[in-house]
C-alpha cells in the first residue's frame, strides 16, 4: 500500500504530461499499481478497521483460568485469585507468555461472568449548597507514637471549597461531630449532603436507607437532606474522593505532629480556608469566590448545637469497670456490680453514676478491635483509704511521684489509711498529680 506522497507524486507527474511506462520508472512502482492510483476518484479517509486477534500463547491455557475464576465465585472476595497468583499457576503448568496477556483475559472474563460490561462516568453538575463527606486515612506523630487514623473530607463540588477534621475512628459520633465542626465554621447548613455507603452515618441496602440512630437525630436537628451512594458507585461522589487525596498530599504531608486532637482540628479549619485563593479549574474564579455562592443556599444553623454523644447503660464489672466492645474503663471500685451511664463522644468516654447523676470519669476514647483498659487512680483512692493492705500492688501506688510513695510505705497500716482517705479528698479537685504535689 502506497503511502500519500508516492499517490501524489505519480498522480503529479501524470499532470505533466508523462506516460504510464515513464512514471512507472521514476517511481519504481508497477504499472498496475500507477494505473490503479491514476483511476482512484476517491482519498476520503476511512475509519480503522477492527483488528482480528491472533493465535495466542495463552489459548492452551484459558480453560484453567476459567476454572480458577469459577471456583473463585464461591470464596470470600478478598481471597480470590489476583491476575498475579493465576500468572505463577500458569508458570507452573508451563506458560511463559507475559503478565499483560493473562491481566487482560482474566479482567474480560471476570466482567463477563458478572454478566456487565465496564461503564463510563457521568460528568455530573452539583448545584451551589450540595455537600460530598467522605473519609480517608493519613499516619500522625502522637504522643503514642505513629498512629494511622482517619480524616472526614467535607467538600462542595460547585466550588471546590472543603474543610476536613481528624479522628481515631468513623463510627456515628465522629461522623457527626465532623459534620457540626465544619457547619458551625462555615456558618451554615448544606441542604443536601452526598455520603459514602460505608461511613459511620448510614449505608444503603439495595433501595433501602439504613441511618445510624445518631446520625438520624443530627440530621434532624440540622434539616438537611442525606443522599446515599450506591454500592461500589463511588462516582457518584467523585468529587470528594478526590478531596481525600488532596488534602493527604497538601496537609498532612510530612506526617503531621499531634498533640490534642480537638486543638488539632480546629487549627484544619483555618487551614482549609487558606485553599480558597486557588482558582477553579472550569469556572471562572478561585474556590473561596465561588464558595459565596455555596454559602448563599446554606440552611441557618440550629438555635442549639447538637450533642455528638451515643449513651449507653452498662454494669461494672466487681473491679469497677465498665466494658464497651474490646475496651474497658474505670469507673471506680465503689460502683463495682452498678450500672452506670457511658457516653460516646468522638474523643472521649464519659461515665456519669445512674443513682446520682453526677460525673464518675472521663477517658479519651478507644477505637479498633484490640482489647484496652483505662482506669483513674483517683477513683480507687476512696476504697483504697479503707483497704490499705491493698497498698503495695495498687495502681495509685505506681502513679504517684517516687517521693511520696518512699514516705508513704514506711507508715504503718492506720496511718497509711488516714494519708490516703486524705488524698482522695484532695485528688478530688486536682487529679492524682495535685494529690501528690500536696
Amino acid at each position: 500500500m502506497l503511502d500519500m506522497p508516492q499517490i501524489d507524486d505519480i498522480r503529479r507527474l501524470w499532470s505533466e504530461g508523462y506516460c504510464i511506462s515513464e512514471i512507472a520508472r521514476r517511481t519504481g512502482h508497477d504499472r498496475k499499481t500507477v494505473r490503479k492510483f491514476l483511476d482512484e476518484v476517491d482519498f476520503s479517509p476511512e475509519p480503522p478497521a477492527g483488528v482480528v486477534p491472533g493465535p495466542s500463547k495463552l489459548d492452551p491455557y484459558k480453560p484453567t483460568i476459567d476454572s480458577i475464576l469459577e471456583a473463585d465465585r464461591h470464596v470470600w472476595r478478598k481471597q480470590r485469585h489476583t491476575a498475579r497468583k493465576i500468572l505463577a499457576e500458569l508458570r507452573r503448568a508451563g506458560y511463559d507468555g507475559g503478565y499483560t496477556l493473562v491481566q487482560k483475559y482474566v479482567h474480560d472474563r471476570k466482567l463477563e461472568m458478572r454478566g456487565r460490561a465496564p461503564e463510563g462516568f457521568l460528568d455530573l453538575e452539583w448545584s451551589p449548597g450540595t455537600a460530598q463527606a467522605d473519609f480517608g486515612e493519613a499516619d500522625f506523630d502522637t504522643a503514642d507514637g505513629r498512629e494511622r487514623m482517619l480524616f472526614l473530607v467535607v467538600s462542595f463540588p460547585h466550588s471546590s471549597m472543603s474543610w476536613f477534621q481528624v479522628f481515631r475512628g468513623c463510627t456515628s459520633e465522629c461522623v457527626c461531630q465532623g459534620l457540626a465542626d465544619v457547619f458551625r465554621h462555615i456558618g451554615g447548613v448544606p441542604p443536601v449532603v452526598v455520603f459514602d455507603n460505608a461511613t459511620g452515618a448510614g449505608r444503603r441496602v439495595l433501595d433501602e436507607v439504613r441511618e445510624a440512630e445518631l446520625f438520624r437525630r443530627f440530621r434532624l436537628h440540622y434539616g438537611f437532606e442525606a443522599r446515599f451512594c450506591s454500592p461500589d458507585a463511588g462516582h457518584e461522589k467523585g468529587h470528594v474522593e478526590r478531596k481525600v487525596a488532596f488534602v493527604r498530599s497538601n496537609v498532612f504531608v510530612p506526617v503531621p505532629r499531634v498533640g490534642d486532637l480537638r486543638e488539632y482540628d480546629e487549627s484544619l479549619l483555618g487551614v482549609a480556608d487558606g485553599f480558597g485563593e486557588r482558582g477553579h479549574w472550569r469556572r471562572d474564579g478561585t474556590w473561596g469566590e465561588l464558595f459565596e455562592s455555596d454559602r448563599a443556599a446554606l440552611r441557618p444553623l440550629p438555635s442549639r448545637p447538637f450533642s455528638c454523644v451515643t449513651w449507653l447503660v452498662r454494669p461494672c464489672d466487681k473491679w469497677g469497670e465498665v466494658t464497651v466492645g474490646t475496651h474497658s474503663y474505670g469507673a471506680g471500685p465503689e460502683l463495682a456490680g452498678a450500672d452506670v451511664a457511658v457516653g460516646l463522644g468522638a474523643h472521649e468516654v464519659t461515665i456519669v453514676s445512674q443513682g446520682t447523676g453526677e460525673l464518675v470519669a472521663r477517658y479519651r476514647r478507644r477505637f479498633g478491635g484490640g482489647v484496652t483498659v483505662d482506669v483513674d487512680p483517683v477513683a480507687e483512692l476512696g476504697l483504697l483509704g479503707r483497704r490499705p493492705g491493698a497498698w503495695r500492688e495498687s495502681r495509685v501506688r505506681s502513679a504517684l511521684p517516687a517521693g511520696v510513695v518512699e514516705d508513704l510505705d514506711g507508715l504503718d497500716r492506720a496511718s497509711l489509711s488516714r494519708c490516703v482517705t486524705m488524698l482522695s479528698e484532695v485528688a478530688g479537685g486536682g487529679g492524682i498529680g495535685g494529690a501528690g504535689e500536696s
